[in-house]
């Protein structure tokens, strides 16, 4: 109980009886409090209201239920999307769109349904990440900062805008939710997470961007090995990586 209370030399304290007590009024001590400070409460707690309430545990998904939305959004998707590219794209553009929607080109890997589903699929698990609503991502010890600041990391290491991430890229974008996550407590975040088992387990590119600044991701984003050095060093166009300024 930490409202409604006084501290020890509160005149309302100092007059109450000598047969009374105090130790029965005693409120609950505050990180803030200084040592050995101790206040008083006004309107103490009896009974079964004097037990602490502990929260409900917060509500998860599984990843079979991640799979069932993804599946009901790509069914989603093949109903709506040809109409609306019917209605809105003409010419050849519109054929070609609509051609690479139809049964059994659809699925190709590439093609714009795979990339759709894709983005939603990774914008949905890395928001469920950082508030720590999906079953399978429990952190491990160690990470060297609070349990939420890490996942704001590995949110960022979902994002589908990027396919790495540079440490300063990461500080920017978790800088509005965290004051507490600097370019060192990112990096150690990233490379305790290296040395783990999971899906956080984080993978660095072996190249680096324009700046000489070492990329990450996650190891289930980690992308083809050699067309990413392609991208990387030659800059090509097809397997060139999406990265924090200033890009690869």
């Amino acid at each position: 109980m930490t409202s409604f209370a006084v501290p020890a030399n509160h005149p309302i304290v100092t007059d109450w009886p000598p047969q009374v007590d105090k130790a029965r009024f005693a409120a609950m001590r505050e990180a803030s409090d200084p040592p050995g400070a101790v206040s008083y409460c006004l309107v103490p707690l009896y009974g079964s209201a004097k037990a602490t309430i502990e929260l409900p545990p917060w509500p998860q998904i599984t990843q079979a239920d991640l799979d069932r939305l993804m599946t009901r959004i790509g069914l989603r998707f093949d109903r709506v999307a040809p109409m609306v590219i019917e209605q809105n794209v003409g010419g050849f553009l519109g054929f070609l769109l609509q051609l690479v929607l139809l049964p059994g080109v659809r699925n190709a890997p590439g093609l714009i349904r795979d990339k759709v589903l894709k983005f939603a699929r990774l914008t949905i698990l890395g928001d469920l990440v950082r508030r720590n609503q999906i079953t399978g991502w429990d952190l491990p010890e160690g990470l060297g900062v609070d349990a939420d600041d890490a996942r704001l990391v590995i949110g960022e290491l979902l994002a589908p805008k990027y396919d790495e991430r540079n440490i300063e890229g990461i500080r920017r974008a978790v800088a509005p939710m965290s004051a507490a996550l600097n370019t060192a407590n990112i990096t150690q975040v990233l490379e305790r997470l290296k040395q783990t088992r999971g899906p956080f387990q984080v993978w660095e590119a072996p190249w680096r961007d324009k700046n000489g600044g070492r990329l990450f991701t996650l190891e289930s984003r980690k992308p083809n090995l050699i067309g990413g050095a392609v991208g990387a060093y030659l800059g090509v166009g097809f397997f060139k990586q999406n990265v924090d300024p200033p890009g690869v």
